[in-house]
């Protein structure tokens, strides 16, 4: 089960163009998109950062920050709405 979210979860990046490349807000955003999207699936940040060990990430401390609070705050709810599915492809 979890082969099959990792393969979603590199679909997702390519699909909605995300770059983790960038600094300050512009990072923040896309580590809160892939980190409610992981939450959403189930996804544990370990598992999260093993399928992502290819992306190229500026900051992963970051991402480990915002994974916290996306999962602490139930942000993984909100791809179950009609909203998530009209702005991302997944």
């Amino acid at each position: 089960m979890v082969a099959r979210k990792v393969n979603k979860i590199k679909k997702f990046i390519e699909d909605n163009e995300l770059d983790f490349t960038g600094f300050g807000s512009e990072l923040n955003s896309v580590c809160c998109i892939i980190s409610g999207y992981a939450c959403y699936l189930g996804l544990s940040f370990s598992e999260l950062e093993e399928q992502m060990k290819d992306v190229d990430i500026s900051d992963t401390d970051e991402l480990i920050r915002v994974f916290e609070y996306t999962e602490n705050n139930n942000y993984g709810n909100w791809w179950s709405t009609l909203e998530a599915k009209e702005q991302y492809r997944f």
